[in-house]
């Protein structure tokens, strides 16, 4: 038994999170009360990330927007392939499927061979969508 710092109650060891430069291989704080502070700290750096930026761009509009409208005219195909799929999968015409390499169904985007078939889709996860993104830049 250990008394946590934060909380003052008296846990098991298994309460504790590992420490090996502690005397007694244990955090001082309980998992919860450890998790509960990682937790505070993670929503303020998300606050301080969001207010850099909307500083970013009040003070960046027109260079955002001139380069939103410029992807837009020079990427027309893609786009709209894109807003198909959407439509689609909001209409119940494509259904989201599993990634086609590990199964996962968590963060499941479409990666199209072939922008002249907007529907036709392999599902791939981020990491999976990205690796292939990134085989196919340094093939071209």
């Amino acid at each position: 038994m250990k008394k946590c710092t934060k909380c003052g109650e008296d846990k098991s060891l298994d309460s504790y999170h590992k420490d090996r430069r502690r005397i007694d291989g244990r955090r001082a704080r309980c998992k919860s009360c450890h998790c509960e502070e990682v937790r505070i700290k993670a929503m303020g750096r998300r606050e301080d990330k969001r207010s850099v930026g909307r500083q970013y761009y009040a003070n960046n509009s027109k260079k955002i927007s001139d380069w939103y409208r410029n992807y837009h005219k020079t990427h027309r195909k893609e786009v709209r392939t894109h807003k198909d799929v959407y439509a689609a999968v909001q209409a119940g015409l494509l259904i989201r499927k599993p990634c086609d390499v590990c199964g996962a169904t968590e963060n499941v985007q479409a990666h199209h061979d072939d922008y002249d078939k907007p529907l036709d889709v392999r599902w791939l996860c981020m990491s999976h969508h990205k690796l292939l993104h990134a085989r196919l830049r340094r093939e071209a």
